[in-house]
Protein backbone atom coordinates (compact mmCIF):
# COMPACT_ATOMS: atom_id res chain seq x y z
CA UNK A 1 0.00 0.00 0.00
CA UNK A 2 1.18 3.52 -0.85
CA UNK A 3 2.36 5.99 2.09
CA UNK A 4 0.37 9.24 2.38
CA UNK A 5 2.14 11.86 1.39
CA UNK A 6 5.50 9.66 0.94
CA UNK A 7 8.75 10.91 -0.57
CA UNK A 8 11.28 8.45 -1.46
CA UNK A 9 15.17 9.23 -2.13
CA UNK A 10 18.50 8.48 -2.14
CA UNK A 11 21.27 11.42 -0.47
CA UNK A 12 24.49 12.11 1.22
CA UNK A 13 24.07 12.90 5.57
CA UNK A 14 25.52 16.10 6.26
CA UNK A 15 26.46 17.06 9.63
CA UNK A 16 28.25 20.69 10.02
CA UNK A 17 27.81 23.52 11.22
CA UNK A 18 25.17 26.42 10.90
CA UNK A 19 27.14 29.71 9.62
CA UNK A 20 24.52 31.49 12.00
CA UNK A 21 23.97 29.31 15.61
CA UNK A 22 26.92 27.11 14.94
CA UNK A 23 24.93 23.91 15.79
CA UNK A 24 25.62 20.57 13.81
CA UNK A 25 22.89 20.12 11.39
CA UNK A 26 22.38 16.58 12.71
CA UNK A 27 21.03 16.44 16.04
CA UNK A 28 20.44 13.43 18.46
CA UNK A 29 17.84 13.74 21.73
CA UNK A 30 16.32 12.38 23.66
CA UNK A 31 11.99 12.62 23.96
CA UNK A 32 9.91 13.21 27.19
CA UNK A 33 9.32 9.51 26.97
CA UNK A 34 12.60 8.41 26.42
CA UNK A 35 13.04 7.57 23.34
CA UNK A 36 15.31 8.68 20.49
CA UNK A 37 14.48 11.89 18.29
CA UNK A 38 16.81 12.30 15.31
CA UNK A 39 16.98 15.71 13.01
CA UNK A 40 19.10 15.69 9.92
CA UNK A 41 19.67 17.29 6.77
CA UNK A 42 20.40 14.94 3.83
CA UNK A 43 21.53 16.32 0.00
CA UNK A 44 19.92 14.80 -2.58
CA UNK A 45 22.11 15.59 -5.56
CA UNK A 46 20.90 15.20 -9.35
CA UNK A 47 23.28 14.61 -12.39
CA UNK A 48 22.98 14.73 -15.89
CA UNK A 49 25.30 13.79 -18.99
CA UNK A 50 27.82 16.85 -19.43
CA UNK A 51 26.34 17.12 -23.13
CA UNK A 52 22.74 17.65 -21.59
CA UNK A 53 23.13 20.03 -18.67
CA UNK A 54 22.69 23.31 -18.32
CA UNK A 55 26.18 25.41 -19.06
CA UNK A 56 26.46 26.33 -15.77
CA UNK A 57 27.03 22.65 -14.72
CA UNK A 58 29.40 21.77 -17.65
CA UNK A 59 32.89 20.57 -17.41
CA UNK A 60 34.94 20.97 -19.74
CA UNK A 61 37.57 18.44 -18.46
CA UNK A 62 34.68 15.50 -18.90
CA UNK A 63 33.69 13.70 -21.78
CA UNK A 64 30.08 14.80 -23.12
CA UNK A 65 28.87 11.21 -22.05
CA UNK A 66 30.37 11.75 -18.67
CA UNK A 67 27.61 12.28 -15.68
CA UNK A 68 28.68 15.42 -14.00
CA UNK A 69 26.77 16.67 -10.70
CA UNK A 70 23.73 19.33 -11.08
CA UNK A 71 21.57 20.37 -8.88
CA UNK A 72 21.28 19.92 -5.30
CA UNK A 73 17.70 19.13 -3.22
CA UNK A 74 18.23 19.82 0.62
CA UNK A 75 15.76 17.24 3.05
CA UNK A 76 15.35 17.95 6.66
CA UNK A 77 14.30 14.83 7.93
CA UNK A 78 12.95 14.14 11.79
CA UNK A 79 13.11 10.51 12.74
CA UNK A 80 11.72 8.71 15.89
CA UNK A 81 12.27 5.82 17.54
CA UNK A 82 12.55 3.52 20.59
CA UNK A 83 15.32 3.47 22.70
CA UNK A 84 16.06 -0.08 22.22
CA UNK A 85 15.32 -0.02 18.57
CA UNK A 86 18.90 -1.97 17.59
CA UNK A 87 18.39 -0.99 13.74
CA UNK A 88 18.49 2.74 14.85
CA UNK A 89 21.05 2.02 17.05
CA UNK A 90 23.10 0.39 14.71
CA UNK A 91 22.73 3.59 12.22
CA UNK A 92 23.56 6.34 14.81
CA UNK A 93 27.10 4.01 16.06
CA UNK A 94 28.01 3.96 12.15
CA UNK A 95 30.91 6.64 11.80
CA UNK A 96 29.50 6.61 8.00
CA UNK A 97 26.39 7.83 8.70
CA UNK A 98 27.49 10.50 10.62
CA UNK A 99 30.02 11.85 7.47
CA UNK A 100 28.68 11.76 4.12
CA UNK A 101 26.71 8.24 4.28
CA UNK A 102 24.70 7.74 0.91
CA UNK A 103 20.97 6.87 2.76
CA UNK A 104 17.98 5.73 0.92
CA UNK A 105 15.02 7.20 2.92
CA UNK A 106 11.02 6.33 2.61
CA UNK A 107 9.17 9.40 4.17
CA UNK A 108 6.16 10.86 4.85
CA UNK A 109 5.84 14.49 5.14
CA UNK A 110 3.47 17.52 6.04
CA UNK A 111 3.93 21.08 4.71
CA UNK A 112 5.55 23.58 6.88
CA UNK A 113 6.70 26.84 6.70
CA UNK A 114 9.52 27.71 4.00
CA UNK A 115 12.88 27.49 5.19
CA UNK A 116 16.11 29.42 4.43
CA UNK A 117 19.74 27.29 3.92
CA UNK A 118 23.20 29.03 5.00
CA UNK A 119 23.55 30.19 1.83
CA UNK A 120 20.53 32.30 2.28
CA UNK A 121 18.40 30.34 -0.31
CA UNK A 122 14.59 29.84 0.41
CA UNK A 123 13.27 26.04 0.12
CA UNK A 124 9.38 24.92 0.17
CA UNK A 125 8.56 23.89 3.95
CA UNK A 126 8.11 19.90 3.84
CA UNK A 127 9.15 18.02 7.04
CA UNK A 128 9.87 14.70 6.71
CA UNK A 129 9.19 12.19 8.99
CA UNK A 130 10.07 8.69 10.17
CA UNK A 131 7.98 6.62 12.96
CA UNK A 132 10.60 4.25 13.57
CA UNK A 133 8.71 3.28 16.77
CA UNK A 134 6.71 0.77 18.56
CA UNK A 135 4.42 3.50 20.29
CA UNK A 136 3.68 5.46 17.28
CA UNK A 137 -0.24 5.98 16.11
CA UNK A 138 1.10 5.48 12.62
CA UNK A 139 0.55 2.21 11.25
CA UNK A 140 3.73 0.20 11.59
CA UNK A 141 3.87 -0.76 7.76
CA UNK A 142 3.88 2.93 6.98
CA UNK A 143 6.28 4.15 9.25
CA UNK A 144 9.02 4.32 6.96
CA UNK A 145 12.92 3.83 6.95
CA UNK A 146 15.85 4.91 6.06
CA UNK A 147 19.31 3.07 5.63
CA UNK A 148 22.83 3.04 4.53
CA UNK A 149 23.04 2.51 0.80
CA UNK A 150 25.98 -0.40 0.19
CA UNK A 151 27.03 -1.07 -3.44
CA UNK A 152 27.08 -4.31 -4.48
CA UNK A 153 30.72 -4.79 -3.89
CA UNK A 154 30.55 -4.04 -0.23
CA UNK A 155 31.17 -0.32 0.08
CA UNK A 156 29.80 2.33 1.95
CA UNK A 157 30.38 5.54 0.66
CA UNK A 158 31.15 8.60 2.33
CA UNK A 159 33.01 11.08 3.09
CA UNK A 160 36.67 11.37 3.83
CA UNK A 161 37.13 8.17 6.05
CA UNK A 162 39.90 9.96 8.58
CA UNK A 163 36.89 12.45 9.62
CA UNK A 164 34.33 9.34 10.73
CA UNK A 165 32.99 10.04 14.09
CA UNK A 166 29.81 8.62 15.42
CA UNK A 167 26.68 10.18 16.26
CA UNK A 168 26.13 8.07 19.15
CA UNK A 169 28.50 6.68 21.76
CA UNK A 170 25.93 4.27 23.40
CA UNK A 171 25.11 6.73 26.78
CA UNK A 172 21.50 7.32 26.45
CA UNK A 173 21.47 9.19 29.47
CA UNK A 174 23.95 12.45 28.02
CA UNK A 175 21.52 12.80 25.34
CA UNK A 176 19.93 16.53 25.63
CA UNK A 177 16.35 16.65 26.09
CA UNK A 178 13.87 17.27 23.04
CA UNK A 179 14.36 21.20 22.30
CA UNK A 180 17.02 21.29 25.05
CA UNK A 181 20.55 22.73 24.24
CA UNK A 182 23.06 20.94 23.16
CA UNK A 183 24.17 18.88 19.49
CA UNK A 184 23.93 15.16 20.90
CA UNK A 185 27.13 14.73 18.75
CA UNK A 186 30.17 15.77 17.37
CA UNK A 187 29.69 18.19 13.78
CA UNK A 188 32.11 16.43 11.24
CA UNK A 189 34.43 18.90 8.92
CA UNK A 190 33.73 20.41 6.09
CA UNK A 191 33.65 18.50 2.76
CA UNK A 192 33.76 19.42 -0.90
CA UNK A 193 30.02 19.59 -3.01
CA UNK A 194 30.13 16.29 -4.49
CA UNK A 195 32.08 14.32 -2.13
CA UNK A 196 30.19 10.74 -0.98
CA UNK A 197 28.80 10.55 -5.05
Amino acid sequence: MARRNGIYYEGRTVNRPGKKDGKPSMLLSKSKQNNFVLDLVIAEQFRGKNSNVDEQFKDPTKAADDYVNTYTAWHRLRIFADADNADFIKLVTDPKFNHGAIVEVDAQYEEVKPWTDNGGKEHAGRQELIYWAKGSKEDPYDAGFISIKVLPDGRVLGARDEHEKPLYDGNFDSLPALGGSGGGGPAAPEYKEDEGF
